[in-house]
């Protein structure tokens, strides 16, 4: 409703919604669905799609191994409908039949998954809450990821500072371990309880390499600023770095 939305854009207001401020309007695009399960499999055959073999002659090799396994992914999902906190509604196949969702060819899937373009994200995913996160660092993507329940018992090999990552509280420093560049925050909800897991562990693009220059403009000699005087100003396999320091001499970044 365009009024509602309007008045839901206002940040003062306590029933803000971010999204309203986007204004956005129907027609809206269904959402694709692939269903296999986020796990090391996924990861590895992502990751072995994306290698670079370009002379190997191995092209068709690594397009038959990722169909082998978009195969049996799909199918193994299937199998375990209803099972393991797995559910879809009655009648959700013929839903998304068509264009509609869910996507049944590997090429389609394959080009989704290696996108250099997008965001990982999970909340409260159980399972797959390493896996996302070694997709997202696997493939450069930004991530946003809520982690929850831990599963010791299935991670025995987890180790932090040599002992078995058990609770919460280990699983998220474990997870900062592994990504040492990920940024911690806190989302604004409680349980019942007050011991709510709202815990957000996220990346930005720019947190795994510089950003890359997309336009560079004619300077022959770099000018002093207000901001600082630029040094060496470098350009390197399509990323640009510059040593900036200010009147004081201090860096600026």
């Amino acid at each position: 409703h365009p009024a509602e939305a309007k008045e839901r854009a206002d940040p003062a207001i306590p029933g803000h919604q971010a999204l309203a401020a986007f204004e956005l309007k129907p027609p809206f695009q269904p959402a694709r669905h692939l269903r296999l399960f986020v796990d090391d499999e996924l990861v590895d055959a992502v990751s072995d799609c994306t290698k670079s073999h370009r002379g190997s002659g191995k092209g068709g090799e690594i397009q038959h191994r990722w169909e082998t396994y978009f195969q049996s992914g799909i199918e193994r999902a299937k199998a375990a409908e209803g099972e393991r906190g797995h559910h879809q509604p009655k009648g959700w196949d013929r839903a998304l039949d068509g264009d509609a969702g869910l996507v049944r060819c590997p090429e389609e899937a394959k080009t989704l998954l290696t996108s250099p373009h997008g965001v990982v994200v999970g909340f409260h995913p159980d399972e797959a809450t390493e896996p996302l996160i070694d997709f997202a660092v696997a493939r450069g993507l930004p991530f946003a990821v809520v982690p929850c329940c831990v599963f010791p018992s299935l991670y025995p090999n987890r180790r932090l500072e040599g002992r078995s990552v058990s609770s919460y509280r280990d699983f998220l420093e474990y997870i900062r371990a592994k990504v040492p560049t990920v940024r911690t925050a806190n989302l604004d909800f409680q349980s019942h309880s007050g011991d709510a897991r709202n815990t957000i562990l996220f990346t930005l693009p720019g947190d795994y390499e510089p950003p890359r220059c997309v336009e560079i403009l004619p300077a022959p000699v770099a000018q002093p600023s207000s901001a600082g005087t630029p040094e060496n100003l470098v350009l390197k396999s399509g990323f640009l770095t510059s040593d900036t320091r200010d009147s004081e001499g201090t860096k600026v970044v």
